[in-house]
């Protein structure tokens, strides 16, 4: 019986030092492909794959930018698990978005529909709930004039965790414009944030 419990005890520990190395060898990679300017997103709200994210000295419309979400958002995305550890301020990861609203623009919010200068997104109702019947803090429904620093996100996923939620993000926390290089799978396809 000793015998077996010390060949078990073994096994388990080759097990967990083995995934111990395994995690070690992803934060590495992790680090390196951000030094690169490489990032690789996992949600189902942009389309799943490697991404190289340029510095922007200014971001156009339909930009698919990396921001870093403001603190209470970070913290709401950390508590619910949409948003893994990063290295934004917030110790969260960084959001993938198209910037579909810029400086000046007129942003009018109901429940079942978002539109940016009179043009509707589609998708861009709200959801009441989310993925696990959650209730969804949401911005209050109206008129919004973008700021001279202000942006708002926005993707076609139907439960993606954007503007339509939480509101407009500022320019500064823009870490760059981002380009898909790899796709690995179409959007929609997992999980999303």
């Amino acid at each position: 019986m000793r015998a077996t419990t010390r060949l078990v005890d073994g096994a388990l520990n080759r097990r967990a030092g083995t995934v111990a190395l395994y995690l070690a060898g992803l934060l590495v990679a992790v680090i390196a492909l951000a030094k690169l300017g490489l990032t690789v997103n996992t949600t189902s709200s942009m389309p799943i794959g490697l991404y190289r994210v340029h510095p922007a000295a200014s971001i156009e419309r339909g930009a698919t930018v990396q921001v870093c979400a403001p603190d209470d958002v970070a913290r709401v995305g950390a508590e619910r698990g949409y948003l893994p550890p990063g290295n934004c301020a917030s110790g969260r990861a960084p959001l993938l978005k198209i910037a579909v609203g810029i400086p000046g623009d007129v942003v009018v919010v109901r429940n079942d529909a978002i539109t940016i200068n009179g043009q509707r997104l589609t998708p861009s109702a709200r959801a009441s709930r989310d993925t696990r019947g959650r209730p969804l803090d949401r911005i209050p429904v109206g008129t919004y004039v973008l700021g001279a620093d202000q942006l708002w996100l926005w993707t076609p996923y139907v439960r993606s965790w954007d503007s339509r939620y939480f509101g407009p993000v500022s320019l500064r926390a823009v870490r760059g414009v981002a380009r898909l290089l790899i796709p690995f799978a179409h959007a929609g396809d997992a999980g999303s944030s």
